[in-house]
């Protein structure tokens, strides 16, 4: 019996790239219906949002953004005649939508300007995640990636009112240059995204030892040392050398200076413990605990990348994405935008079962119920709404429990999905630990 000759594996070539695992025209197909559902996903979040639960479109931040615009365009110099609360980069989504609002001579244009511009970048992202999913994956599972990261309805409502999605594109960027083998492009992204709101520089230590597995850890040191040093003469000398307070906009954008924000683990920790149980402990001790926790896991998954090394990209994609939970779950300021950040990450790692997917879009359940939907009703920026000891507050608790749990187990899928990381881990602290031990005889 004759055995049948083995299919090739289909691929194409865009703008010099190989993409694998598809064809050319299935591709194109493919990208124009993700955006069709991104796009629709988006308008039918907007029609829920306000007919259906009777909620709002919060436009406080656009109306902000818009007013920056405006001094700009009144001749005023941002940073310097007037502040800014965010890097500098930010100012690109910010001033792009004041082109159409100028020639409409109409503010609502505005408004609409950057909720396209953010689309845009929206589906930019979206078409990243996808081409992820085809180095990682075969053609079924990165089109349900994909198709998970567009049908994301609260990350689509956040993505229409907040600049996220330009850092969060710039992150996966970087990340997409990463795994297709562009390492300078890889770290130029994430640098870029440092200088639009700070986060995306969280996975330039995992980039460096990534890269590094197809040429050397000193090859990419050097590398990432000139690209910094390109865009920190380019964005930032000039900032230090005419802003006194250059640095304000980063530490703003880590929620340094701020209370404990009732939407956050810390919060509801202290409730629980102090106000439920009784046992006298501050927000402060919480939040410290809470800060040490999410440096002494940053810390591991630094030292596990750069003395076990970075082999393949979902390691990656796990790494960046613990990370941004740490950065998330864990610090005492708390947005309910930030989800914006893990969404493609965790649309790409949490597909390889039901169960998953399930958590994935609970997880996008509970926070639209945070924001919208919850904000003024459950709690405010600094706490809950309803008096301590009343059905409302305890509600209050009950439901930011729930958040907090939701959050805990969509990570801990995702830790369960690289079942090698834990004993990597344990090898690469027992490396250093006997090399300490050695060099201390």
């Amino acid at each position: 019996m004759r055995k049948g000759k083995k299919r090739p594996v289909p691929s194409c070539s865009v703008c010099g790239l190989t993409i694998p695992n598809i064809e050319r025209p299935t591709l194109i197909r493919n990208l124009f219906l993700l955006g069709c559902v991104s796009i629709f996903t988006k308008l039918m979040v907007l029609f829920l949002t306000t007919s259906v639960f009777h909620s709002f479109v919060d436009l406080f931040d656009i109306s902000v953004y818009f007013g920056y615009a405006m001094s700009v365009l009144n001749g005023q110099i941002p940073y310097i005649d007037f502040s800014v609360e965010y890097p500098f980069l930010f100012l690109i989504p910010v001033l792009i939508p004041l082109i159409p609002a100028m020639i409409a001579n109409d503010a609502s244009v505005y408004v609409a300007g950057f909720q396209v511009l953010m689309t845009f970048f929206d589906i930019l992202t979206l078409f990243l995640v996808y081409l992820i999913g085809l180095r990682i994956f075969d053609s079924k599972r990165a089109f349900r990636a994909a198709l998970l990261y567009a049908t994301a309805f609260a990350a689509s409502y956040f993505i229409l009112t907040k600049y996220d999605s330009f850092p969060t594109f710039l992150l996966v960027l970087g990340t997409f240059a990463a795994v297709y083998g562009m390492p300078a492009r890889s770290y130029i992204s994430t640098i870029l995204g440092f200088f639009t709101k700070v986060f995306p520089v969280i996975a330039v230590p995992y980039l460096v030892p990534f890269n590094a597995s197809k040429t050397s850890l000193k090859t990419e040191i050097v590398t990432l040392l000139k690209v910094a040093a390109v865009c920190g003469a380019i964005f930032l000398i000039p900032m230090i050398l005419l802003v006194q307070d250059w640095y304000r906009p980063f530490l703003f954008a880590t929620g340094t200076g701020v209370g404990v924000y009732a939407n956050t683990v810390t919060y509801t920790l202290y409730n629980l413990i102090y106000v439920v149980l009784h046992i006298p402990v501050s927000e402060g001790i919480i939040s410290l605990i809470m800060y040490i926790l999410m440096i002494g896991v940053i810390l591991l998954l630094i030292l596990v990348s750069w003395v076990k090394g970075v082999e393949n990209p979902r390691r990656l994609l796990v790494l960046i994405a613990v990370t941004l939970f740490m950065v998330i779950f864990c610090t005492k300021f708390h947005s309910p935008q930030y989800l914006v950040w893990l969404t493609p990450f965790y649309a790409l790692l949490l597909i390889d079962s039901l169960r998953n997917v399930l958590v994935f879009y609970l997880l996008q359940a509970v926070v639209y119920i945070e924001f919208p939907i919850a904000w003024g009703v459950l709690y405010v920026n600094r706490g809950y709404v309803n008096e301590i000891g009343t059905a409302g507050w305890y509600g209050s608790l009950a439901f930011f429990m729930v958040h907090a749990a939701v959050y805990l187990a969509s990570i801990l899928l995702i830790l369960k999905s690289d079942p090698t990381l834990y004993d990597d881990t344990r090898s690469a602290v027992g490396q250093v630990v006997s090399r300490i031990r050695r060099s201390t005889r």
